[in-house]
């Protein structure tokens, strides 16, 4: 039976072999997972770091961003009017 680990767990596995030194395949073998496993964990770690949750609330990033996530919206909700639109007029 596979071993669920916390997401905790993962960060902290993924923090020794980012920050403490320890080899992938050290971790690896003392939680019992597949080395590639580890990697796909560091791999979400990395992206996570890269999120907007590390720009201060508030700061012009943190408004640009915000401004950014809004225009793409409002940007897919007119592409997905035009495919439909495309798709009636085909029809007709």
């Amino acid at each position: 039976m596979r071993r669920r680990y916390s997401t905790e767990q993962k960060i902290a596995a993924v923090k020794l072999v980012e920050e403490g030194g320890v080899s992938v395949y050290q971790v690896s073998q003392e939680l019992g997972v597949g080395q590639s496993t580890l990697q796909k964990w560091r791999q979400v770690y990395a992206s996570r770091m890269n999120t907007p949750e590390k720009i201060r609330e508030g700061s012009i990033e943190w408004q640009e961003y915000h401004r950014l996530k809004n225009e793409l919206s409002k940007e897919r909700l007119k592409v997905e009017v035009l495919k439909k639109a495309i798709t009636y007029f085909n029809q007709v």
